[in-house]
């Protein structure tokens, strides 16, 4: 079973196990120092969730990218949302495919979900729109894998974070490539004019991604 990327921005701020959020008392999220250490008056924010570290991986994207499921199973949508604003979104498998249980990938601090409850979800298929909704300190997808029952409740609450593991230890293959780069990769009845024009339109993708991230910098000084 392999895993693909979810958005096409390809930039990971902060890998599973990590801690490089810190909050202080009125409960905002800031980033952690390069010297290693929380700014003044802010601690470590995962510790004091319970938590060993980050539970899954962090990937900066520009507001309103389009987030797509990027796993090889099929599951149902099941919508989130947290005491802080945090909008997400679970997609819980249909069959059990690891270990005899259920598993389910979790997206987080979307602007919207793209779908409904029980909704079907299949490889390729768009789940949501990036924000930075929630406990965050800007625009990013946190997305994690989870074990759980076939109603999405994880395994094993208690492993230090919170039920999540490393993509690595439940898919078989995990790959940087862009999933909607891969689903244009797979089509072999294409004529050459549509494999022309998907060539275009992935390229004409990049250049406006590209000048996203380079607004988005320049606001940010």
């Amino acid at each position: 079973m392999k895993l693909y990327r979810p958005i096409e921005t390809n930039f990971i701020t902060q890998a599973f196990g990590e801690n490089k959020a810190c909050f202080d008392v009125a409960g905002k999220v800031y980033p952690i120092l390069s010297s290693g250490i929380c700014p003044a008056n802010t601690k470590l924010l995962y510790p004091s969730m319970g938590m060993k570290g980050h539970n899954g991986e962090d990937w900066i994207l520009y507001r309103g990218e389009p987030i797509y499921f990027p796993a090889e199973f099929e599951g149902w949508m099941k919508t989130e949302v947290d005491g802080k604003g945090g909008i997400g979104v679970d997609v819980i498998s249909r069959k059990k495919i690891f270990n005899g249980n259920y598993i389910k990938l979790r997206f987080w601090h979307l602007q919207k979900v793209i779908g409904s409850d029980k909704k079907t979800i299949k490889l390729g298929d768009c789940i949501g729109l990036g924000n930075s909704t929630g406990l965050s300190s800007g625009d990013h997808l946190h997305w994690s894998v989870k074990v759980c029952d076939e109603n999405g409740k994880a395994i094993e609450e208690q492993n230090g974070f919170l039920g999540a593991r490393p993509f690595g230890e439940v898919f078989e293959v995990c790959t940087n490539k862009f999933i909607l780069d891969v689903l244009t990769e797979l089509k072999p009845t294409d004529t050459p004019q549509q494999v022309q024009m998907n060539i275009v339109i992935l390229s004409l993708r990049k250049i406006i991604l590209q000048l996203r991230i380079l607004i988005k910098k320049l606001q940010n000084g």
